[in-house]
């Protein structure tokens, strides 16, 4: 390790299509239709202080994910 303080700092490790049952549960909670959350989300991999979650990403203009789950 280079010495950078990582902790608190997001890091994506994979994206693909949305396919968790959980995260489709999920993204009809607000309303969305399941087909539009397919259309423009992501399902995303990412680590936070050395431990792995999943969530709801949604590119933004920056190139990163906006990131959604239920407990986040």
């Amino acid at each position: 390790m280079s010495g950078e303080n990582t902790e608190g700092k997001i890091e994506i490790l994979s994206e693909k299509t949305l396919s968790s049952y959980a995260l489709e549960r999920y993204s009809t909670h607000p309303r969305i239709p399941i087909t539009v959350a397919k259309e423009y989300c992501k399902e995303v991999c990412y680590s936070l202080n050395d431990k792995k979650y999943f969530g709801i990403g949604f590119k933004n203009d920056a190139g990163g994910f906006e990131l959604r789950k239920p407990i986040f």
